[in-house]
């Protein structure tokens, strides 16, 4: 394991702040907890503001010069053994990589979504599963505005893809590249990058101690944006045979369709102590995505407070899940098997305290800092190593 390393995260916030900007948060703090230099580069999205502005980044998403200059001020006054990579788009760009091979710096990219591989991010159109871009055939993605249904959002996004595609970016230009589950793993080689530079590293939450059962209630508990592509509309259509309550944590465009339905009790948006005394109070998490995801941090937070997950059977969902173990998965397409299994859960109350006692399990040896610190720095030490051999 590496004594101490320096390391310049990078990464494009959201206007949304959201997981990933968590995890990036996360990860930057572990490292510092434990003695490595880390300087974190933000852009933001909220610069994107005037016309003018809107049509720079258009073009820039592809390769932005801008951003490149800037980085490079940062590069210039410090001395960092590798770059990290997390979010690039829209103002940073893989012309990042450039400047990380002009200071012969190892680059890392962390893989939080589908983005290199499907210009709408999440594989997926019209709240459907959706594999049609990752051959490389991008215009799908314009013909159906995939990114926030923008013809010209899209067209930029698949100019990106198609670009890096041909130049051979994502193979050449980067050492190493993680993606949070197996799953993830073998779309984005089915996308074409190659099996070799790519790890699989899951996020983490932070161990707080033993976190011993609580008293908990019969009630189910949804954490998410209240959108399509976290399932809440499937949900909805749930609702009426349900035989029991669900508290709903979170906030969005269909927040407004949950007004009437008594079985669910809608809290909006809450902070994180709030979500977390809300974990140890439910019986079971619900989580109906209707997209791959990438690695839910709701899911970890849940099995670290001792909480079973019922979700959807598909991608990370459908790996993280031990079905019958540490929760229950359902067929998304079969609405009454939804119906089923949440209501399983409902009526064994019991067994749900065995399914949480195995996710906490579960969480402990494969989710807290102290395995990822120690999956990152392997990841660091080999990249290093092999720049290192390079050279000789």
């Amino acid at each position: 394991m590496l004594e101490k390393v320096r390391v310049l995260f990078v990464h494009n916030r959201y206007k949304q702040a959201g997981g990933e900007d968590s995890v990036v948060k996360m990860e930057s703090q572990m490292l510092k907890r434990n003695g490595h230099d880390v300087e974190l580069l933000e852009f933001d999205n909220t610069e994107i503001k005037s016309f003018l502005s809107k049509i720079k980044t258009f073009f820039s998403v592809i390769y932005s010069k801008s951003s490149k200059k800037g980085i490079r001020r940062t590069l210039e006054n410090s001395d960092f053994d590798l770059i990290h990579v997390h979010n690039f788009f829209p103002l940073i760009s893989p012309s990042i990589y450039d400047l990380a091979n002009e200071y012969d710096l190892p680059v890392v990219q962390t893989l939080h979504n589908y983005r290199i591989i499907c210009p709408g991010a999440l594989l997926m159109k019209n709240s459907k599963v959706c594999e049609k871009c990752i051959t490389g055939n991008y215009m799908h993605s314009v013909l159906y505005r995939c990114y926030r249904k923008s013809f010209f959002g899209s067209l930029s996004l698949a100019m990106m893809d198609y670009v890096n595609r041909k130049r051979n970016t994502w193979n050449t230009k980067i050492d190493k590249v993680i993606c949070l589950t197996e799953f993830a793993k073998s779309k984005f080689i089915e996308g074409g990058i190659s099996e070799d530079l790519i790890t699989v590293k899951p996020n983490f939450i932070e161990y707080r101690g033993d976190n011993l059962e609580s008293t908990r209630e019969n009630l189910g508990l949804f954490v998410g944006r209240l959108s399509h592509e976290k399932g809440i509309a499937k949900l909805i259509q749930m609702h009426d045979y349900l035989d029991g309550k669900v508290l709903i944590v979170g906030d969005g465009p269909l927040i407004n369709k949950l007004k009437g339905l008594d079985k669910f009790i809608v809290y909006g948006k809450q902070n994180s102590e709030q979500v977390n005394q809300l974990m140890k109070k439910a019986s079971f998490l619900i989580f109906p995505s209707i997209w791959y995801e990438g690695l839910p941090m709701t899911i970890i937070e849940a099995f670290s407070n001792r909480l079973p997950v019922v979700a959807s059977k598909l991608g990370a969902m459908k790996e993280i899940i031990k079905h019958e173990a540490t929760g229950l998965l359902f067929n998304l397409i079969d609405l009454q098997d939804g119906i089923d299994n949440i209501n399983r859960a409902f009526n064994n109350f019991a067994l749900m305290r065995d399914y949480g006692n195995a996710a906490y399990c579960q969480y402990l040896n494969q989710y807290t800092d102290k395995v990822n610190l120690k999956q990152m720095l392997e990841i660091y030490k080999e990249v290093l190593e092999k720049r290192k051999n390079c050279e000789e």
